[in-house]
């Protein structure tokens, strides 16, 4: 296999990696309400975007979300935890007193739930990035490539936007 097959299966995956995980995240600080709101959530229109893209199968579609469906049932409780977290640290930063101990603590764990859930993810977004063919998940990493270089322009046309209604120190 040539070295340029390998990087563009790397892209693929990295490329549907990004995509699946991308509901998953937004939903991670704020809870089920938050994807919903937002239209993410397993199987949402982004990644129905890009299987669209890749031309996948009714069974390959079938197949990732419920990867993803799954996954999302298994980090409920972690991402109700994080709500909680949330709340407990917004009582302990606006206190009277700052207790650093407490919020080291409550840092720490939160750190530790988004490490849970940050593995169950990789492990479905493995799942479904095996569900697709070696070239369905090439053609995502082009079409990824092609959406950062969009990206990278459109950043870089508003860059100088920018700097103009900066305020002099």
């Amino acid at each position: 296999m040539s070295k340029i097959t390998k990087l563009r299966q790397g892209l693929g995956v990295a490329a549907l990696l990004a995509v699946l995980a991308t509901p998953t995240v937004q939903a991670m600080p704020g809870g089920a309400m938050m994807a919903t709101h937002h239209g993410g959530g397993p199987g949402g229109p982004r990644v129905e975007h890009m299987l669209d893209l890749v031309d996948a199968s009714d069974s390959q579609r079938q197949q990732i979300q419920q990867i993803m469906k799954d996954a999302a049932q298994d980090s409920r409780a972690q991402r109700e935890s994080l709500q909680q977290l949330h709340q407990q640290g917004r009582k302990l930063f606006t206190a009277a007193t700052l207790d650093t101990a407490a919020i080291e603590s409550l840092r720490q764990q939160t750190q530790l739930i988004h490490e849970q859930l940050s593995r169950r993810m990789s492990q479905a977004m493995l799942a479904a990035a095996q569900v697709l063919t070696p070239e369905q998940r090439a053609k995502m990493g082009e079409r990824m490539a092609q959406r950062d270089a969009r990206r990278a322009e459109r950043k870089h046309q508003h860059e100088p936007a920018r700097g103009s209604n900066a305020k002099a120190p």
